[in-house]
């Protein structure tokens, strides 16, 4: 199983072993690159704008959502400091890049939107908005500015002419892929996941009329329901896969992504209706959910150099996944999945059926057609993603094409080279390069 390598040693971090092979950098994946940073730039300036310069529709929701949104941001800013630390990056120095970019942003929004909305009475409002405007940008920069080194990296592999250079420049590129993944996917479980889960349950709570949200928040829930979220977590996959030399092509992309799109659709449709109703229930069952989630990762997960191996850090890192394992299971150690994916999704499973059998009895539920239906459409979802899931470990896991190349080189059939070597560089010999 692939997972993100956490135990590195500071004083020598080499988190790949590729052992001297590279992968060309194909001008496919330099456009998802810049597609990447674009939509961070936009998600920047998107999350400034329906936060702070659009009228606020429901109180309770908008509070909700800027703590939800401040919480996460400090622990993805903490994480960014710390693998800058391992890197050997002076903090100082990144920090500096970021608050510049920040002014600049910060200038821009305020230039295109109109002012933001003042969020406290008296002389003291602007200056309080304004900090509290700029935290936020602050706390979704960094993220970008790390896809934005990954496609300058892959830029200056792709054009390189000197072959050391290229190779690291690759391995640059790899790992600080890897980095920006694992970023992202902690953005995506605790920030806009539990977000999403707050603007359905207000829609419910509603009795489901669409009509008093407005067009562009009915766009951004069915955006990040049915895109971004999956999209996040198949990135983050394909960049683990990228470090590891394994291959991630679109069809097992595309299939990854399914899967994804379903689990999570149905776990979040199951939570916020009963959240809708129930707050209280469902903020004591996703607690209990997230506390045997911590104490099983405390356990299972040994001490790591990313923390410096600190029992208390220990317990806060695996709180911190814990929030991740209420929508999703990620590999966290290697080994075989089986019985973890077993005793996962039935929980989960178990947790949405019961969810759904609420919501469909009480008395705020429309006609009785309409809720079956979401009832059925929940259940389909949830299966429908554990079959997919079935399917890729069958038919498009990377294992699967490895056991069909020893298979055939053991029938002594050919095997077209898919490797750039460096001693074959040396030895002026030449290869073909496969794509990313």
């Amino acid at each position: 199983m692939v997972y993100y390598s956490f135990d590195k040693k500071i004083l020598s971090r080499d988190p790949i072993e590729l052992k001297g092979r590279i992968r060309d950098v194909s001008y496919w994946k330099l456009l998802r690159l810049f597609l990447t940073d674009f939509l961070q730039l936009f998600n920047i300036f998107f999350v400034q704008y329906k936060l702070f310069h659009l009228d606020i529709e429901n109180e309770i929701g908008y509070i909700a959502t800027l703590v939800i949104s401040l919480l996460s941001g400090v622990v993805t800013l903490i994480f960014s400091i710390r693998i800058d630390k391992i890197n050997h990056k002076n903090p100082a120095t990144v920090m500096s890049i970021v608050i510049l970019s920040l002014l600049a942003l910060k200038y821009i929004i305020d230039s295109w939107f109109a002012p933001p909305r003042i969020l406290c009475c008296g002389w003291y409002g602007k200056i309080v908005t304004e900090l509290i405007t700029s935290i936020f940008v602050l706390f979704q920069v960094p993220n970008c500015f790390r896809q934005i080194v990954v496609t300058i990296c892959a830029v200056r592999c792709k054009f390189s002419k000197n072959e050391e250079d290229r190779i690291k420049f690759y391995h640059e590129m790899v790992n600080a892929e890897a980095d920006a993944g694992l970023l992202g996917i902690l953005e995506c479980y605790l920030r806009g996941a539990p977000q999403l889960i707050v603007q359905i349950a207000l829609v419910f709570f509603r009795h489901d009329d669409f009509t008093q949200i407005s067009w562009l928040e009915q766009v951004s829930i069915a955006a990040a329901l049915g895109v971004v979220l999956p999209w996040t977590a198949t990135s983050y996959h394909n960049s683990l896969r990228t470090q590891k030399n394994d291959n991630f092509p679109f069809p097992t992309a595309v299939v990854f992504f399914m899967w994804n799109a379903c689990l999570l659709a149905a776990r979040i449709l199951s939570i916020s209706v009963v959240l809708a109703f129930w707050p209280v229930y469902t903020s004591v069952t996703v607690l209990v959910h997230w506390l045997v989630a911590t104490l099983l990762l405390y356990y299972n997960f040994p001490p790591v150099d990313f923390y410096k191996k600190d029992k208390i850090w220990h317990f806060m890192f695996c709180s911190i996944f814990g929030i991740v394992y209420i929508f999703n299971s990620i590999n966290m150690t290697k080994g075989k999945k089986f019985w973890h994916y077993i005793c996962f999704y039935g929980i989960v499973f178990l947790e949405n059926t019961v969810s759904l059998i609420m919501w469909c009895t009480n008395e705020y539920a429309k006609t009785v057609i309409y809720r079956i239906s979401f009832v059925i459409v929940s259940e389909i979802l949830f299966i429908g993603g554990i079959l997919i899931m079935i399917l890729y470990y069958v038919k498009f896991h990377p294992r699967n094409e490895k056991d069909r190349s020893s298979e055939n080189a053991q029938s002594g059939e050919s095997i077209p080279l898919k490797i750039f070597n460096i001693n074959n560089c040396e030895n002026n010999e030449s290869v073909d390069i496969p794509s990313v």
